[in-house]
């Protein structure tokens, strides 16, 4: 009997076996029915060597025994496999397993795709995460559509970026060099105010006969 899955919203379903990181074995309660049913996760197609590092990553997400949700793509299994193909549902907002691997670099979507796999895309690009990391790499090249190129390109820098750096760098060289001024400045009028205070003292004590040289009196010698 084939199994159907919902296409509007996830369905929670226990991961019973993982096979790689594209197929698995569901088990559930559908339609009031228990069943078990193999299925093909959706992912796109990797970039160049990130398959390895995708795959990697993703048996280690993939843990059979686990609680998932999972959405189907399609009311009917792939004729071609004869599976069912399935998004992994990550979060409330509708993220799925493929926007994660497009988030890190390792994949692009195909279009026309979600709002969530551009929001993948618009951070990958970015951030330079995987495949945007090397140079020489421009999205029409990967194979990206021009409309998804556009929606998710990265924010133009500033022009005058240097010119807001090269400003404050002046700035902290002025206040550095105005700081090292008033230093001695501050050294010499201390010094200052320290020998006036020993000479007002010295004339206090002169004044009250402390510092004036004892007079002694001779004895009168007796013959």
């Amino acid at each position: 009997m084939p199994v159907t899955l919902p296409t509007d919203h996830p369905t929670l379903v226990v991961l019973s076996a993982v096979f790689g990181c594209h197929y698995g074995v569901i088990r559930g309660t559908l339609g009031g029915q228990r069943v078990v049913a193999p299925v093909s996760f959706a992912l796109p197609a990797c970039c160049g060597d990130y398959q390895v590092l995708c795959e990697r990553s993703l048996r280690a997400l993939l843990v059979p025994g686990q609680a998932i949700a999972v959405q189907a793509q399609a009311l009917a299994a792939d004729p071609r496999t004869g599976l069912l193909p399935v998004d992994i549902v990550l979060d409330a907002g509708g993220r799925t397993l493929a926007d994660l691997v497009i988030s890190q670099g390792w994949a692009v979507p195909a279009w026309p795709c979600s709002a969530q796999a551009q929001e993948a895309l618009a951070w990958a690009r970015q951030s330079h995460s995987g495949i945007w990391s090397e140079a020489g790499v421009s999205a029409s090249g990967l194979g990206v559509s021009g409309a998804l190129e556009r929606d998710t390109a990265p924010p133009p820098s500033a022009p005058h970026a240097a010119v807001v750096w090269g400003c404050l760098l002046v700035l902290l060289a002025a206040l550095a060099a105005q700081t090292a001024v008033r230093r001695p400045v501050a050294t010499v009028r201390g010094r200052a105010t320290g020998l006036m205070r020993l000479t007002l003292t010295l004339g206090r004590w002169y004044g009250a006969g402390l510092l004036r040289p004892r007079v002694r009196t001779q004895r009168r010698v007796e013959r």
